[in-house]
């Protein structure tokens, strides 16, 4: 189907549509004539008011087939609505297990990690260098006079 001829049956179901909201008793208002007419079995045909008799005016089963098909496209275009409502929620979903993977990830990570180690050992440097500061402060210690 072209564009141009979706967007014709899109006018003419919005145009029935809106004619339905305002006129709402006006298919009773022909009703009644139509069904007295049966019962009287008359052939006599109207036509609504409004419309010349030179003018085509829509059968039944045009109209039938209008409504039947604006209901189809209207259920089509739900379903999509449905499907990408799903494809969204999916999406979403699947963001989310993606974020917990990695925050997982990370903490296994931190996990992992080695901590620094510690030794009950003293490097031996340390020692050393307090070696050599007491025996710096005991050769002071010899040089200074007795005080008294």
């Amino acid at each position: 189907m072209t564009p141009k001829a979706k967007a014709s049956l899109k006018g003419v179901v919005k145009q029935a549509g809106q004619q339905l909201v305002t006129e709402p008793l006006e298919i009773l208002k022909t009703a009644k004539t139509q069904v007295i007419d049966k019962e009287r079995g008359g052939a006599k045909k109207e036509t609504p008011p409004g419309v010349d008799a030179g003018q085509q005016v829509s059968t039944p089963p045009d109209e039938q087939k209008l409504k039947a098909q604006s209901q189809r496209l209207l259920k089509a275009l739900e379903a999509e609505i449905e499907d990408i409502r799903r494809q969204k929620q999916a999406k979403e979903a699947q963001e989310l297990k993606e974020e917990e993977a990695q925050l997982q990830a990370d903490e296994r990570k931190e996990l992992i990690k080695p901590l620094a180690e510690v030794s009950g050992k003293q490097p031996r440097k340390i020692i050393r260098g307090m070696k050599g500061k007491l025996a710096k402060l005991k050769k002071k210690a010899e040089r200074l006079p007795p005080s008294g």
